[in-house]
């Protein structure tokens, strides 16, 4: 059993779940290295995950955590396990990532333990430490910088959220179908009953409308000369 759970932590150390590629050990891809979301502290390539949330599926691929009231600079932020990760890498170049065991019926995470087998390494190994703190303290900096930046981009976001809310019966998050909203294409289809009209495509309903109006304003006209005829 045990030699089981050593194999889905190798697993889950190596893989990224959304797109199964490994993760990358150059610290200057940070888009390929391990990523994890700020609140439920799942892992996935950050590229994967924005590519993710941007398709509308505003919440976490593994444990369907609902992140559609934040913002994206806001859900993906570093954290201990990525600064972590990058510092194994510059000091051994033998990473060794925080493995997550995922307990389906309650999602939790189990993070191993780092050996400390040799403590003169790790103490030599200090000051190249610090020297990456003091970069990824700049690169939280940075990261608070695009937080400020994107203050006014968070009322839009959170008002399309409540938008989404509105629309959506048993879900928080619009559901997209080629990057058209579900919904939207729903309406066009059970208004005009034509299910091979393109989405936003609004050609037919102006045709039917126009010869809807036309066929009313014939039926008014001849109602009204037949009316004459009677009254003549």
């Amino acid at each position: 059993m045990s030699d089981d759970i050593s194999s889905i932590k190798k697993e889950f150390e190596a893989y990224c779940p959304i797109c199964y590629n490994e993760y990358d050990k150059d610290i200057t891809k940070t888009s390929r290295l391990p990523f994890s979301l700020t609140l439920c502290g799942h892992t996935f390539h950050k590229e994967c995950i924005m590519k993710w949330f941007e398709s509308g599926k505003l919440i976490c691929a593994i444990c369907r955590k609902d992140y559609s009231d934040f913002d994206a600079t806001s859900i993906l932020s570093l954290n201990q396990d990525h600064l972590k990760y990058l510092q194994e890498i510059k000091n051994d170049n033998s990473p060794s990532i925080s493995p997550i065991l995922i307990n389906y019926e309650n999602p939790s995470i189990i993070h191993q333990q780092p050996d400390n087998n040799n403590n003169n390494d790790n103490n030599e190994n200090n000051n190249n430490n610090n020297n990456i703190n003091n970069n990824n303290n700049n690169n939280n900096n940075n990261n608070n910088n695009n937080n400020n930046n994107n203050n006014n981009n968070n009322n839009n976001n959170n008002n399309n959220n409540n938008n989404n809310n509105n629309n959506s019966m048993n879900h928080n998050v619009e559901i997209f179908e080629n990057n058209v909203p579900i919904n939207r294409l729903k309406k066009i289809k059970s208004k005009l009953k034509l299910s091979f009209c393109p989405p936003y495509c609004n050609i037919c309903e102006v045709i039917v409308n126009t010869v809807l109006s036309l066929f009313i304003i014939g039926s008014l006209g001849l109602l009204g000369y037949c009316i004459y005829l009677l009254i003549k």
